[in-house]
């Protein structure tokens, strides 16, 4: 069902593709292992409801070998969907859905005097075509079990069959239209749970863990194009003091405010989070060390420019790591940004540095700085 936020949220999030056995296709919901499970469960549960009626009294006029053919034919689609499973093809999902509409005009068609009551078993596909399918293979199921019910009804004994007709197919149009709503429902809900899991509530950044998700994928991608990424860390200074200063809603203010300039200040390109606290990051795909020393440096003085006129001066540092010189893996390059940032704030804040061999030195000389409480 979460294919229909997929395409907007992998677009903005740039996601790497599904696994095939969960794949879905643009505008259907449903990946194609449960597209063909739910197929699998309406045909063999139509062919049996099928064959238990025939134990029940017999309508004059009934034909039970076709009876009983439909429902094979019906459990042979069942046994032919559930071993496809993840390897049902888009093609055959609106082909399998018109076999099911065939089916059931088969079975009002043998079922004697009385057999338009299989019109039911319509519903059924109508509720498959305008949940799973997009809107205009569900919309051509719908026209098509108007067109095969009207055909049978025409060669049928029926005592009514224009208000059959008329009642059938307007139940299933109306039908399919409550499906629809509903589909567009869980749609909206699936989408807000995708956005609340992704996003942190405060600043509306992408969080930690959408984040890793982020930059694995980023990595990954620049691995395979042999191309330079960027990771940078920034940390607010002293940001202990500003909430003692300000108290917590001020602070939480000050967090919105260097937030909505980080991602203003960003290449569009560029992907900022906030890792916790008042740690956020910037993941910036094809950016060698040096050219994300000039992103970060033009954010670094945004960021004083915004704050400039606030009650409590606030400055940022950065941590720059660079794949592949700095690490191949998102651990090693997390890491050596960490240290890039240990560095700049031993080296007085205010500042990035870019991870090199002379951090360690620095840190090395720096042994009180690393402290948690005394860094910020």
């Amino acid at each position: 069902m979460i294919d229909s936020i997929a395409p907007r949220i992998r677009a903005r999030m740039r996601l790497p593709e599904p696994d095939p056995a969960t794949e879905k296709w643009p505008g259907w919901a449903g990946d194609r292992r449960t597209l063909a499970r739910a197929g699998a469960l309406l045909f063999g549960g139509g062919g049996l409801i099928g064959l238990v009626a025939l134990l029940l009294p017999s309508p004059p006029g009934l034909d039970e070998i076709g009876v009983v053919a439909t429902s094979l034919v019906a459990f042979a689609v069942a046994l032919a969907l559930l071993a496809a499973g993840h390897r049902l093809p888009a093609w055959a999902v609106p082909v399998l859905a018109a076999i099911g509409t065939a089916l059931v005009t088969s079975g009002i068609a043998f079922g004697g005097e009385g057999a338009s009551v299989r019109g039911y078993f319509y519903l059924w596909v109508v509720a498959y075509a305008a949940y799973f399918l997009p809107w205009r293979w569900a919309v051509a199921q719908v026209l098509l079990i108007g067109v095969a019910l009207a055909a049978v009804l025409a060669v049928k004994d029926d005592s009514a069959p224009l208000l059959t007709w008329m009642v059938s197919f307007g139940t299933a149009v109306f039908f399919a239209l409550l499906i629809g709503l509903l589909r567009l429902r869980i749609r909206g809900m699936i989408a807000r749970l995708h956005e609340v899991a992704s996003t942190d509530s405060l600043t509306g950044l992408s969080n930690r863990r959408s984040f890793r998700d982020l930059f694995d994928h980023e990595l990954e991608r620049a691995r395979r194009g042999e191309r330079s990424l960027s990771l940078a860390i920034a940390d607010l200074d002293y940001f202990k003091r500003i909430n003692d200063t300000l108290g917590h809603d001020g602070g939480d203010n000050v967090l919105r405010g260097v937030a909505a300039c980080l991602r203003d200040g960003r290449r569009s390109s560029d992907v900022v989070a906030r890792l916790g606290g008042e740690e956020f990051a910037l993941v910036m795909a094809e950016s060698d060390a040096r050219q994300a020393l000039v992103a970060t440096e033009r954010l670094r003085q945004r960021l004083r420019h915004q704050m400039a006129d606030a009650s409590v001066p606030l400055t940022v540092s950065f941590g720059i790591a660079s794949f592949p010189t700095h690490g191949g893996t998102a651990e090693q390059l997390m890491h050596a940004a960490d240290r890039a940032l240990f560095a700049a704030k031993a080296l007085g804040r205010d500042r990035s540095v870019i991870h090199s061999a002379q951090v360690d030195t620095v840190l090395a000389a720096s042994v009180p700085f690393e402290a948690p409480d005394a860094a910020r």
